[in-house]
Order: C-alpha cells, then sequence, then structure tokens
C-alpha cells in the first residue's frame, strides 16, 4: 500500500460521513411483533456477540437511552421538575438561545445543572465493556493499522485536516478500527475512549463558544475548567442568578467529580490547544467570551440554532476515519467486517440513527459485510424501508429489544465466555464468495 498514489477523490461522495440531522421516523414494532422481539431477545444477543467477534471493524453510535444507564434523564425527563413544571416549561424550551436572550437566569440554571450533574456522574459499566473490546479487538490489529494508513492518502483530497488554532484539545492520534459517535453532551465518552476516536455530533457541555448571533460572534469554542468550577444554581426555583460561580470547595460538593464516584474524569480529553485564556470566562455564573467579553453560551446545538459552532476538526475526524474504512474496502481482497453497534438512540433526537443507517447503505454499497446492532427498548427496527422488516436488506439489521448496559453484558458474556474464540476466528471472506441480492443492489448501485 506504501506505493500507492494519494487519493485525490475517494470511493464515497466528500459530504458522506457528514451528522445526518433528517431522515425517516423510526418505525415502532407491532405488539405482536414486539412479542416475537422480546422472546428472542437471548437469540438475539448470542447473534451480536457473534457478529462483534468475527468483526474487524466496530462503530459505536450512541443516543440519550446510553447515558440513561449512568442514571442520567433522557431528553423526555431532563426538564420534569417541579419549579419547571410550574412555570409550563419543558426541555424544547430550555434548549434555544432565545432563553439565553430573553431568561438567563433560568437558561443557565438549566444548564449549569446539566453541568454539574455530568460532572458528577460515573459513566456506567457498559464504557468499560466497549472500551475492553476495543483495546483487545479493534484498536491494535492488522485491520486498524491499515485504515490509519489509508487516512494518510485522505489528506490531498480538499479536506482541511490541519488543527485549527481554536480547536478546545489538540489531538495526535489518529483511530484504528474503533470510533465512537454520540449525540449525547454529557462527555462522558472522554473517560473511556481516545479523542481521536469521538464525535460528538451535538457538541458539549464542556465546550462554550460566543452566543453572539450570527457573523458578529466570535470564532472559536473554547473549554470549562476541568477542575473547582460549579454552577450555582437555586435547587427551590433552579434559576442560577449572576454573580461568581462556586469556588473549588464548593464545586466539590456540587457535583465536580468528588472523590469515589466519577473516578476517570475527562481522562482522554488532552490539553486545550492555544488560544486565549478562559479561566476568566468562569468567573461568573453566566460566562462569558473570552475573545470579546460578551455573554457565552454552551457549544450545544440547540433547537432554532442557526449560531451553533461545531467543533470542526472532531467532525473531520469522523468524516476521515469513514472515508478510510470506506475505501480500505474497495483495495482489499477480503471482505471487511463492520459491526455498528447502536445503543439507546429513540424518535426525539434522531441524528445517531439518521447517521448510522447511512454508513451502513455506504459500507454496503462499497461490498463490506456490515451490519447495524440496534438496541432499543421501544424502536429496534431498521427505519429506511430498506433495512425495515421485510425489506430487501433486512438481515443486515440485528434488532434487540432492550436497555444499554443489560443487553451489553448479555453481549459481553457470550464474546468473552468459555466458548468464545479468538478475535476475528471466522473464516476469511473473498470477494468472489459474495453473491446474491447484497452485491446485485449495492454495489452496481449509485453511490449513497
Amino acid at each position: 500500500a506504501s506505493s500507492r498514489l494519494p487519493l485525490l477523490i475517494g470511493v464515497a461522495p466528500l459530504s458522506f460521513g457528514l451528522d445526518v440531522m433528517a431522515g425517516e421516523p423510526p418505525r415502532e414494532p407491532s405488539k405482536a411483533l414486539a412479542a416475537e422481539l422480546h422472546a428472542r431477545y437471548g437469540e438475539a444477543c448470542l447473534e451480536a456477540a457473534e457478529r462483534i467477534r468475527e468483526a474487524d471493524v466496530l462503530l459505536l453510535c450512541s443516543g440519550a437511552g446510553f447515558s440513561a444507564d449512568s442514571g442520567l434523564p433522557t431528553y423526555s425527563e431532563i426538564a420534569s421538575m417541579e419549579a419547571y413544571a410550574e412555570q409550563g416549561l419543558c426541555y424544547h424550551d430550555f434548549c434555544t438561545p432565545k432563553m439565553l436572550q430573553e431568561h438567563p437566569d433560568l437558561f443557565w440554571g438549566f444548564w449549569g445543572s446539566c453541568f454539574n450533574s455530568y460532572r458528577r456522574t460515573s459513566p456506567h459499566e457498559g464504557y468499560s465493556i466497549i472500551e475492553r473490546w476495543a483495546e483487545s479487538r479493534f484498536r491494535h490489529s492488522k485491520v486498524a493499522d491499515e485504515i490509519r494508513q489509508e487516512a494518510k492518502f485522505l489528506q490531498p483530497t480538499g479536506y482541511d485536516w490541519q488543527q485549527s488554532e481554536f480547536e478546545p484539545y489538540s489531538v495526535t492520534g489518529q483511530a484504528g478500527a474503533f470510533f465512537a459517535i454520540t449525540s449525547n453532551v454529557d462527555a462522558h465518552h472522554y473517560d473511556w475512549f481516545h479523542a481521536c476516536e469521538i464525535r460528538e455530533c451535538h457538541g458539549s457541555v464542556e465546550f462554550y463558544q460566543c452566543a453572539k448571533a450570527g457573523a458578529a460572534a466570535c470564532p472559536g469554542i473554547f473549554r470549562a475548567p476541568t477542575s473547582g468550577f460549579a454552577f450555582a444554581v437555586d435547587p427551590a426555583t433552579m434559576r442560577a442568578a449572576a454573580g461568581p460561580a462556586l469556588e473549588a470547595s464548593a464545586a466539590a460538593q456540587a457535583g465536580c467529580a468528588p472523590e469515589g464516584e466519577r473516578a476517570t474524569p475527562l481522562r482522554h480529553m488532552p490539553r486545550a490547544a492555544a488560544g486565549p485564556d478562559a479561566s476568566s470566562a468562569f468567573r461568573s455564573n453566566h460566562p462569558t467570551c473570552p475573545f470579546c467579553g460578551g455573554p457565552a453560551r454552551p457549544a450545544v446545538l440547540m433547537f432554532d440554532d442557526a449560531d451553533w459552532q461545531d467543533n470542526v476538526p472532531q467532525l473531520q475526524r469522523k468524516q476521515r476515519w469513514l472515508h478510510a474504512v470506506l475505501n480500505l474496502c474497495g483495495i482489499r481482497e477480503d471482505v471487511l467486517r463492520v459491526v455498528i453497534l447502536e445503543i439507546g438512540s429513540g424518535a426525539n433526537v434522531t441524528t445517531v440513527r439518521n447517521s448510522a443507517e447511512q454508513i451502513l447503505r455506504g459500507c454496503l454499497s462499497v461490498g463490506a459485510n456490515a451490519r447495524l446492532i440496534r438496541i432499543n427498548p421501544e424502536f429496534p427496527l431498521g427505519d429506511e424501508d430498506d433495512f425495515a422488516p421485510g425489506g430487501k436488506f433486512q438481515t443486515q439489521v440485528v434488532s434487540i429489544v432492550g436497555r444499554g448496559l443489560e443487553t451489553l453484558r448479555r453481549i459481553d458474556a457470550a464474546l468473552e465466555g468459555p466458548a468464545a474464540g479468538p478475535p476475528h476466528g471466522a473464516p476469511v471472506v473473498r470477494r468472489t464468495d459474495l453473491s446474491g441480492p447484497l452485491t446485485a443492489e449495492l454495489l452496481g448501485g449509485s453511490q449513497p
């Protein structure tokens, strides 16, 4: 592979790998199908374990249901407090820049309490299970090295892969055969996964930006202090009044990683990249922009939000990794086996579901043996017609009706048990072995 010329254009459109905000609505199984899926829960977990055991590549896609197993509220629960109910307020009211402009105390009360809670809460065991799989099966494999090598050839494709001077942290590594995409804004992925492996498609409460609208906003996002900071939120009114933030001693009591709970907070988030000193921005309970001194806001994608500033280098790392995987499919003699493990992405915010199916279709279109394992207690089916029950490629979706942590434990027990074989112990499949509708429909079709 070292003799190959740099790729000017990959096998997929340049837009492939962008976060897919809109797609087919989630499908809810009929009562009869739901009963059948419940009855097949154990069988589905065994199938998932077998797919992961055989896989060359693992992509984790997680939504709010994945964080719920850590004790964090889901979208439907997060604003269901008496102080909010008395005012007729719900999650959609708080998750909008308009609330910051009109009611800053309420805005920072909500987002400040989220920040404090996320900092206090320890990620559940499922993170460590997936981390163990990544470390033992996917980070150091031959395919991982091939993906990293292929990524080098993508540098001249027209993407700007250079580090941004405004990136909130510097990344030097390159993901191998494991990657993680999440719509959760709690930043818990950094406790277990490497920064080069993480894409937060809705941002994170650890990152902040200028709150000005449009072109008036200062470019660049910045980080909250890693310790000694918490928002002062009145528990009776759930308001965060303007004034000083909590000091270091009080911050620990308010939820900034107290000893014995969140043992390794943000351990894989690298140091902040070069940029302005943001420490002064968090002296106030209402953070300010270190560039201009005006109001700041969380760098989180909200509703009716035209001014969110994405972590662009993070998005580019995701695209680069996906294009490397797809290009590798096109040059390998052996068929690449890809598993997309989606956990807890429901009907309220569907970015992760949409992206997972786009990636599944992309992998299939270049000849990969790809499966989507969708773990969800309510919406475990494929959404696109082709991936839904009765669709052309319904067998590419493993539907598991269950919660994330419980199911991961079941899969892990099957994967790591006495009967489990070594990683990648399945027979090698050659391209000439492929036949049937998968090859005919996807390899010969148009790009996704």
